[in-house]
């Protein structure tokens, strides 16, 4: 082994590396220019391994085929110069440079034909200096023609690395540098194999160093994206950690400002509602005192005492309706005990029938096989607000009206249904109505907490309560987890009108 033939081999090793790296980091997101690269050092590895046999001793036959093979080799080098060049700099290919090209691969087949590009004669020379003793097969004229063409467009893929280098492209002038050693090793070869003077053949050397530096940049900008990488990996992750720190802070300040809203317009609904009633105690209780200073009572004191308990009974369901709802909204699910669905529906319409008396009809369809998880008593305070708001909602001059109560089990749930045959919400009422002291009757008749705390109470017995509503009628659904147990004390089925 001479120092020709190791460096031969050392090149190749060195394409196949490269080669390597090159495909697997142009197969990654971002690094797609590096991926033509793999062409160019593969060829540069074979072109090394067809060299190796100019520097030793073999027969003329194995020689002349891996001279023929290094030809073709060299136009698929140049060839992959040109196309990595143009995925390197993101250069839109012209139609000349796409001929140029298919040219070059069109010319690797040429050069494996013998006779074609390569003679049968060959010259040998000696490097005495380096004990390196070369074969130099003869070119004819076609394969002299060929390799110009291939050394005069290796200039193209040097010429825009050039102006991409005066552009300030980065690694610009490193691949200008690496083209430019393989461009004026193969132009010192050419010299020598015309026999114009010996010396070493450089082309495998400038392959080595070719590969060498171009490897260089490619693991440099590897670490230098992976070290860029880490630093937004840990600014990502500074930043989040301030984002969702900042985040909780304004979520917690949004729930408290949310809270302070809550209980600002709860206030507000509760001094409405109670002022009215106050007002009128305090204008009854001022004239009677008025009138007992001086001795004589008013002759309708009866009836302002009558009208003070009323208002104080007002303020009293109001209270009572609000302590409920603070109940239903603090405590965990409580009602769990199995109850007769038509025990709560029968006990709801008879208290509810006291409210709207005979003037409405109220028709019951509901089975004694069915049982729910849940409260009665608690069951029956919603039924009553549902019928009670479905009376109010039919106008009090009509005679038609009607109600209906029906219960079903619906896909392993139970269903009770209330409609009334009223004049139906608008728009905004529907998007209102589960709103604390909102209330579309008349004064006196209605404090708006009966739909938010019947909603509560279903759902604390882990059921579900919504309205359906269009002009003539209104539908309330209550749906209840059913229950698989017998309750001892359930009531017969209710059929009635």
């Amino acid at each position: 082994m001479n120092i020709a033939f190791a460096l031969s081999l050392i090149g190749s090793v060195m394409g196949v590396v490269v080669s390597t790296l090159s495909f697997r980091f142009g197969a990654a997101r971002g690094w797609e220019r590096y991926r033509l690269l793999a062409l160019v050092a593969l060829t540069a590895s074979l072109f090394g391994i067809t060299d190796a046999f100019s520097s030793i001793d073999v027969a003329p036959p194995t020689l002349l085929a891996a001279i023929r093979c290094q030809g073709a080799v060299g136009a698929l080098h140049v060839a992959g110069w040109v196309l990595y060049t143009q995925s390197y700099l993101r250069l839109q290919p012209s139609r000349w440079e796409r001929l140029l090209v298919l040219s070059l691969v069109a010319l690797a087949p040429a050069w494996l034909v013998p006779g074609w590009m390569i003679g049968t004669k060959e010259t040998r020379f000696t490097i005495e200096w380096l004990h390196v003793t070369y074969a130099n097969p003869e070119t004819t004229i076609l394969g002299g023609a060929a390799f110009s063409f291939e050394t005069v467009a290796m200039l193209v893929p040097l010429m825009h690395y050039a102006r991409a280098k005066r552009a300030g492209v980065r690694d610009a002038g490193v691949h200008l540098s690496a083209g430019l050693a393989i461009w004026l090793a193969s132009i010192h070869d050419t010299l020598v194999t015309l026999d114009l003077f010996h010396d070493p053949l450089l082309l495998s050397l400038a392959f080595l160093i070719t590969l060498s530096i171009l490897g260089f940049a490619v693991t440099r900008s590897f670490v230098e994206n992976a070290r860029a990488l880490e630093v937004m990996s840990a600014t990502l992750e500074r930043l989040v950690e301030e984002r969702t720190h900042a985040l909780v802070t304004t979520k917690q300040n949004l729930l408290l400002a949310e809270k302070m809203a809550a209980l600002g317009h709860l206030a507000a609904g509760v001094a409405h509602e109670i002022n009215n009633p106050a007002a009128a105690i305090t204008a009854n209780l001022t004239y009677l005192r008025e009138g007992m200073t001086r001795k004589s009572p008013p002759a309708d004191a009866l009836e302002c005492v009558d009208e003070s308990l009323e208002s104080v009974g007002r303020i009293a369901k109001i209270v009572r309706q609000l302590l409920e709802a603070g109940r239903t909204a603090a405590s965990a699910p409580r009602i769990v005990h199995n109850m007769s669905v038509s025990r709560a529906v029968r006990q709801a319409v008879s208290e509810a029938k006291l409210h709207f008396g005979s003037r409405i009809t109220a028709s019951v369809d509901v089975g004694d096989d069915l049982r729910a998880k849940g409260d009665v008593d608690a069951l029956v305070q919603v039924l009553v607000n549902v019928i009670v708001n479905g009376a109010q909602a039919i106008e009090p001059e009509r005679t038609d009206g009607r109600l209906s109560i029906r219960a079903r089990e619906i896909e392993g749930r139970i269903s009770i249904e209330v409609t009334d045959n009223g004049a139906g919400m608008s728009e905004e009422t529907k998007r209102r109505m589960f709103e604390p002291f909102f209330t579309t009757k008349p004064f006196g008749l209605g404090t708006g907490l009966g739909l938010p705390v019947s909603l509560g109470l279903v759902r604390s017995m882990g059921g579900d309560l919504r309205v359906e509503s269009r002009a003539g009628m209104t539908t309330v659904h209550i749906e209840l987890e059913r229950s698989t147990l017998l309750d001892v004390e359930s009531a017969p089925a209710l059929r009635a009108s």
